[in-house]
């Protein structure tokens, strides 16, 4: 795509807004759907025989929607001033499955309610025969109930212990967003357009439950109960965008050259565990799978690990001015040469730099300096992001029906900005919150004489009996160290911590496709595509790599999670695709895909969500690792001809 969209290593998409004309014209629409209305939406019923019991079954998911909105444009001065304005609202009562297999009676239903208000408003302004204004206004407001991730939580009941209550997530969005552009053409081959954004999003998400802990059964990710253990959690972003482009056409050649500057700042509130998540065993001593039904079997039940956050949630941590700016600077160049009427070449480059996707101003304290390549230093910057593109179209004939296509480039991404933010706390003084987890907790009250929680110690309501003094203490005495570092201070990390030689993700892409007319008002196109994901984000413990039985590499004794940009992933694709046009009542598309995946590693965000087995690197990128896929689909339109004849609608039969 073009060399002036912005940083994606995956794809863009353009989306264009309608405009008033010097007529007016408008629309209204209203849709609704209700259960009362549906038949069973399924192929297998919600019954006892597929792990849904009696009381939780329903002849009919819970389900309504109405969406309603419209729109209306016109002129506010003919032939110079225009305006149009859209809204739409969306209700929607729907319901969430729950059927987790450790703990089937509590499978079921629960509400998954969301509502949603949609504006925009637009001014077109032609302000001479060479100047046109635009200017488009946009709003946003949704709020969800929702599980997380989806399928994941328990249908409530009442419990004396407050065990059994819901983990959904309550998920509000807000956004205003504010474009103009004002274009120009200087001659009848030099044109620039300007453009100024300003973005201002907020996302809050709040526990459905608060006050409890949440509780997990270890290896599962559908049941779930409690405070959700990642809230409550805020993200505030204000975005300011000055772009501008020209263009100039000379000969056979079109020049674009533009240049973006964009300024981000974010702040918000990450709580983590509070008061605590905890997770139990999922199979006893012998092996073999506990059965939870009732509270007296969760209540007995031995609990695998604690977690808390404990410090102060408010982010960005250790900031003193409370937001996290980061200025980006892009510049790029292109040319389209039409070198003869057949053949069109496209190159171009671009470059842009980042001033703050990471903690460049952290350093790392001498006690983990032999883990990082550049010691103490804190992570540089990654200033060479230079992104060339080449592509080209030939019309082999000359006669437009056969045409050969082929692009290559290279294409930036960004660092998912949770790990600058975690990463902070731990590189910064005692005060900001840390995620600490099983043994990284240490209190006199936990039991075994060592002052940390140990695996299988306590019953569950043993640990609801002692998790809330055992917070205090924790609390009270976490930040009294004056130690430089909260790494120093407690021992442990929340991480991870970004490689000293960490850089920028980025895609190396190729493509090369042919499109040939065919008789019979068809055409024919075959693709194939090639993506290589370079730098993609590696977790591991780099204290004990490459073996957790080795002994630490540096005085600090416990592990240290590492954000490498090592990672890589390739991806290949061939599409074959048959088009015919509607023509004597019959259309037709057929598209046949063979795609095939591989990737070192699975957790390309740096989250931790998969492990990165170092000791057998066949496993994470090898036949193991490979995901092949075959889509095949046929889709067609006819209308039947014996009723081509007949003028009554009622009696035509379209087949799709």
């Amino acid at each position: 795509y073009d060399l002036s969209t912005g940083a994606s290593s995956t794809g863009s998409v353009n989306i264009i807004s309608k405009s008033g004309s010097n007529d007016f014209h408008g629309n209204a629409y209203i849709y609704g759907r209700d259960d009362r209305w549906a038949a069973f939406p399924a192929l297998s019923r919600l019954d006892a025989a597929n792990g849904i019991p009696p009381n939780a079954r329903a002849d009919k998911i819970p389900f309504d929607r109405q969406q309603y909105g419209g729109t209306i444009g016109g002129p506010i001065k003919k032939n110079k001033l225009f305006f149009f304005v859209n809204y739409e609202g969306n209700n929607q009562d729907g319901s969430a499955l729950h059927n987790p297999p450790e703990a089937s009676s509590f499978a079921g239903f629960t509400s998954n309610p969301f509502d949603e208000k949609l504006f925009t408003s637009k001014i077109d302004w032609v302000i001479s025969s060479n100047t046109n204004f635009s200017g488009r206004y946009s709003f946003n407001d949704n709020k969800q109930d929702v599980p997380f991730a989806p399928g994941s939580g328990i249908v409530p009941r009442q419990s004396a212990s407050r065990i059994f209550e819901s983990n959904n997530q309550l998920v509000t969005n807000r956004s205003h967003n504010i474009v103009t552009g004002l274009t120009h053409a200087f001659s009848s081959t030099i044109s620039n357009n300007f453009v100024f954004n300003f973005s201002d999003f907020s996302n809050e998400i709040f526990p459905a439950t608060e006050g409890v802990p949440e509780i997990r059964i270890l290896g599962s990710q559908l049941w779930k109960s409690g405070t959700n253990y990642i809230t409550p959690q805020t993200t505030y972003q204000e975005r300011y965008q000055f772009r501008d482009d020209l263009t100039w056409v000379r000969g056979a050649h079109t020049f674009r050259v533009g240049g973006n500057f964009e300024r981000t700042s974010i702040n918000g509130r990450f709580a983590f565990a509070k008061p605590a998540r905890i997770r139990m065993f999922n199979v006893d001593a012998g092996g073999n799978p506990i059965s939870y039904v009732t509270e007296a079997d969760f209540l007995n039940g031995f609990v695998r690990d604690f977690s808390m956050g404990i410090g102060d949630d408010i982010l960005p941590f250790n900031t003193p001015g409370g937001d996290t700016p980061n200025n980006r600077i892009a510049f790029y160049g292109n040319d389209s040469w039409k070198i003869t009427p057949r053949f069109t070449l496209n190159f171009g480059l671009s470059y842009r730099v980042d001033s703050n996707l990471w903690n460049h101003d952290q350093p790392r304290p001498a006690i983990i300096a032999p883990l990082f390549g550049k010691g103490t230093a804190a992570s540089p910057k990654d200033t060479n992001n230079f992104a060339p593109r080449l592509g080209f179209a030939w019309d082999i004939a000359g006669n437009g029906r056969t045409v050969l296509r082929g692009g290559v480039g290279i294409y930036y991404d960004n660092t998912i900005d949770n790990l600058r933010l975690f990463e902070r706390a731990d590189l910064g003084p005692p005060g900001a919150e840390l995620f600490l987890v099983g043994t990284d907790l240490v209190s006199p009250i936990f039991p075994g004489g060592d002052g940390r929680f140990n695996f299988g110690q306590l019953t569950l309501a043993q640990a609801l009996a002692i998790m809330g003094p055992a917070r205090a203490d924790i609390e009270a005495n976490a930040f009294t160290c004056t130690l430089p570092t909260s790494i120093e201070c407690f021992g442990a990390i929340s991480g991870p911590l970004f490689s000293t030689e960490f850089q920028i993700p980025y895609s190396i892409q190729y493509s090369l496709g042919i499109q040939r007319e065919l008789p019979w008002k068809m055409v024919f196109q075959g693709d194939f595509n090639y993506r290589k994901g370079v730098h993609e984000v590696l977790v591991y413990d780099v204290n004990h790599a490459f073996s957790a039985l080795n002994p630490p590499k540096s005085a600090f004794g416990n592990s240290v999670p590492y954000a490498d940009s090592s990672g890589f992933s390739t991806y290949m694709a061939f599409l074959g695709r048959l088009d015919r046009r509607f023509a004597n009542g019959f259309q037709m598309t057929a598209s046949y895909a063979l795609s095939r995946f591989k990737a070192f590693g699975g957790d390309t965000l740096g989250l931790g969500a998969t492990v990165t087995d170092l000791n057998n690197l066949r496993k994470e990128f090898g036949p193991a690792g490979l995901d092949r896929t075959h889509r095949l689909v046929i889709s067609g339109i006819w209308d039947l001809p014996w009723y081509k004849k007949s003028n009554s609608w009622a009696k035509r039969n379209v087949l799709g």
